[in-house]
């Protein structure tokens, strides 16, 4: 038991790290666009698009045009990118029927360009999360824990739970 409770307090050190240098980092290099231009950041973080959704013709809220990135959207802070990501994961439980963390996660990362397998895993394990859990996309722990634990994925680095609670307002 003193074993695991070590292991919990390392993990939640790392992850306590982890946001406290994301918003050190974040809260220098930004241009008139709102998008941080520190190279040492992962591209989701730069971009403010920390789910990293590729370039698309929807309209999302707080979108840069013209893109300079060239495949992933940019948004003028990480609260719309955060928002982005929720409304595309609602479009996929309410069109595609797409409800579970493993069902979203096979469409948002599909094999042929990722490690599906290991992404649920890592979600699930950041979140406490089983694979088959059903996801309400009106709830705001779902998303919320969704959305965080994807980034942690999708950057190597967790993001500010401040930037995700600002985009679940402008989500609801």
């Amino acid at each position: 038991m003193e074993n695991r409770n070590n292991i919990l307090l390392t993990v939640a050190g790392i992850a306590a790290f982890s946001a406290l240098a994301y918003i050190i980092i974040n809260r220098t290099s930004k241009t008139n666009t709102g998008m941080n231009t520190n190279p040492n950041l992962p591209r989701g973080y730069r971009n403010n698009n920390p789910l990293n959704i590729r370039i698309s013709s929807s309209n999302w809220q707080g979108k840069i045009t013209p893109n300079t990135d060239g495949a992933f959207e940019q948004f003028t802070s990480m609260a719309y990118g955060f928002r982005a990501a929720m409304v595309l994961i609602r479009t996929y439980i309410r069109t595609y029927g797409l409800n579970t963390v493993s069902k979203i996660i096979s469409r948002w990362a599909p094999d042929i360009e990722n490690n599906t397998e290991n992404y649920i895993r890592r979600v699930c394990n950041t979140t406490g999360f089983s694979p088959d859990r059903i996801i309400d996309p009106y709830n705001r722990e779902d998303m919320c824990d969704l959305v965080y634990a994807m980034a942690i994925v999708e950057n190597g680095s967790a993001p500010s739970w401040e930037d995700i609670y600002k985009a679940w307002e402008l989500y609801i």
